[in-house]
C-alpha cells in the first residue's frame, strides 16, 4: 500500500474517532462548565484540540488532493470532496460558533452540537468508504 494512502487512511480514522468524541462528550460537556469559567475552559479546549486535529486534518486535505491528482479514481475524488467539504464547514460554521461561544454560551453549545453532526457524518462516511475499500484490497 502506497505511504500516502496508509496516511490518508489512517489519519480519516483517526478524525472519525476525535469527532465522535467531540460531538458525544465534548460539546455537550461544555453546558456543564458554569458561565463564569466557560471562557477560559472554551480556549483551554481550543488551543489543546489544536494540537490534535490541526496536524490531522492538514494531512488528509494535502493526502487526499495528491492521491485524487495523482490517480483520478473515482473513490479519491469523492475522498477529496468529502474533506473539502469537511473543512468548508470547518471554516463556515464550526469555527465561527466557537468565536461567539463566550458572548452566548447556551446558544452558542446547542448550535455547535447541532452543526456537528454533519461533520461526524462525512468523517464517518469517509471512515466507513475506506473501511470498505481495504476489505476489498486487503
Amino acid at each position: 500500500m502506497n505511504a500516502l494512502l496508509a496516511l490518508q487512511i489512517f489519519s480519516c480514522f483517526f478524525m472519525t474517532g476525535v469527532l465522535w468524541l467531540v460531538q458525544i462528550l465534548i460539546y455537550p460537556g461544555f453546558r456543564l462548565v458554569p458561565p463564569s469559567g466557560l471562557g477560559v475552559f472554551h480556549e483551554f479546549h481550543t488551543r489543546q484540540i489544536t494540537w490534535i486535529v490541526a496536524p490531522l486534518m492538514l494531512t488528509e486535505l494535502f493526502t487526499a488532493a495528491w492521491l485524487a491528482w495523482e490517480r483520478t479514481e473515482p473513490l479519491l475524488i469523492w475522498n477529496l470532496i468529502l474533506v473539502l467539504g469537511a473543512w468548508l464547514l470547518t471554516a463556515l460554521v464550526s469555527v465561527p460558533l466557537h468565536k461567539r461561544l463566550s458572548q452566548q454560551p447556551e446558544v452558542s453549545i446547542h448550535r455547535l452540537v447541532q452543526t456537528n453532526w454533519p461533520r461526524t457524518a462525512l468523517w464517518t462516511l469517509r471512515s466507513g468508504l475506506w473501511l470498505f475499500f481495504l476489505i476489498q484490497n486487503l
